[in-house]
């Protein structure tokens, strides 16, 4: 199974990095910061191993945080960078 942190050492993704993910439906706009220990941080402070599981947290629903978490700047989704990274292996 690839992590955040498989991203990280892969260099898909880097300390820093800026995730967005915009909930149209609701008009909302959330952001999280990668860690280089492959941790994402939410604008509420708190930390998660996944991005399924900070979507959940923010969403309080389950949601495939592959495809809701976006790269800022690229507009890549996560499942696109994990996509590269399998793909590479």
């Amino acid at each position: 199974m690839t992590t955040i942190r498989d991203l990280v050492e892969g260099g898909y993704l880097v300390d820093g990095d800026r995730l967005i993910w915009r909930r149209k439906s609701l008009k909302l706009v959330h952001i999280a910061v990668v860690t280089s220990s492959g941790i994402l941080n939410t604008e509420d402070g708190q930390g998660h191993k996944s991005p399924s599981g900070a979507a959940k947290h923010l969403g309080k629903k389950p949601i495939d945080g592959w495809l809701a978490w976006k790269l800022e700047g690229s507009g890549e989704t996560l499942a696109e960078l994990r996509k590269r990274y399998l793909s590479a292996k």
